[in-house]
């Protein structure tokens, strides 16, 4: 898989298109780059996904919302899915103002060289979202290509959006997630020193920093983690740690039965339930057998998944 980052495409190769953020790339993403494929096997053209860096919202001011997706996975989930091009393009005040005509003269046929553009039913693009299907289909016969529309894939009869991805995320809902997403949520971080409780109350933990996406609200979690290509299963605590007055907001993982000292790597946290809220408890002694409860029903969580990799 080819990864441009900017406006610059060599030669004159036309392809099948598509355009949106893809945060999640969650099942109806996942549908609109099948049906991409399929319509770039038709006509013995190669995919092509224009994205952004950033979200819009950080330069129009706005409040953005927390990405599902690192770039780093998101690149990773296109080549798992077959994508053959992605391109990575700035978002700057020239597209915040471009205009729905000129995005589509401008980038879609100048830039992208476009061929056939797949598109979902709802979406909108340029200046004030005025650009739709609509617009492309106009404009097809005038600039020589395919639109090819997708209807959204939907959940128990609700359509799946990046948006009702975060909303499970954050709820704790991980499976619900899971549906939508058809792969366990996970977050990446780097291990770093934390305060040593973990350890005194018999459950040592990796203490997470720099990460980037959508974290669930505070509480305990069963997880898996990933850690040097090799998956153990873990329980995830998410929280101020409210037993001892914590002041800032902390991500720890006690993995099973592991006790090496891993601070400056980075772990990959998948999860699969949410067990319980955060609490307060008397004391340390009450807290670590709450702690004991939670790792069998942890391990409950996980045989059931067949996630214990023995």
């Amino acid at each position: 898989m080819n990864v441009f980052d900017g406006y610059k495409i060599k030669g004159d190769k036309r392809f099948v298109v598509s355009v949106g953020m893809f945060d999640g790339i969650h099942k109806g993403h996942q549908q609109l780059i099948h049906t991409m494929k399929q319509k770039a096997r038709e006509k013995g053209l190669e995919t092509m996904i224009f994205t952004f860096d950033v979200h819009p919202k950080v330069l129009l001011n706005a409040d953005p919302p927390k990405s599902i997706l690192t770039k780093e996975d998101k690149i990773a989930l296109f080549r798992d899915l077959g994508v053959d091009n992605v391109i990575f393009a700035p978002f700057n005040n020239e597209i915040a103002l471009m205009s729905a005509e000129d995005f589509v003269k401008k980038i879609l046929v100048d830039i992208l060289h476009t061929a056939v553009v797949v598109m979902g039913e709802n979406h909108r693009f340029g200046n004030k979202q005025q650009g739709d299907l609509h617009l492309l289909e106009k404009r097809s016969e005038q600039y020589q290509f395919e639109v090819c529309s997708v209807p959204p894939a939907s959940y128990d009869g609700t359509k799946i959006s990046s948006t009702w991805v975060r909303q499970t995320i954050l709820q704790g809902k991980l499976r619900l997630t899971r549906e939508l997403l058809d792969r366990f949520y996970h977050i990446k971080g780097m291990v770093v020193n934390g305060d040593g409780r973990g350890s005194e109350l018999g459950f040592p933990t990796a203490n997470l920093d720099d990460i980037e996406t959508k974290l669930p609200f505070d509480g305990i979690y069963s997880t898996y983690v990933e850690f040097q290509g090799e998956c153990r299963p873990a329980m995830a605590y998410i929280g101020f740690s409210p037993t001892f007055d914590g002041e800032k907001r902390k991500v720890e993982v006690h993995i099973f039965d592991f006790n090496e000292k891993i601070y400056g790597e980075e772990l990959k946290v998948f999860f699969v339930a949410k067990i319980r809220d955060d609490e307060k408890f008397d004391d340390s002694e009450t807290l670590k057998r709450k702690l004991t409860i939670d790792k069998n029903i942890t391990l409950n969580i996980l045989a059931d998944e067949d996630l214990l990799f023995e």
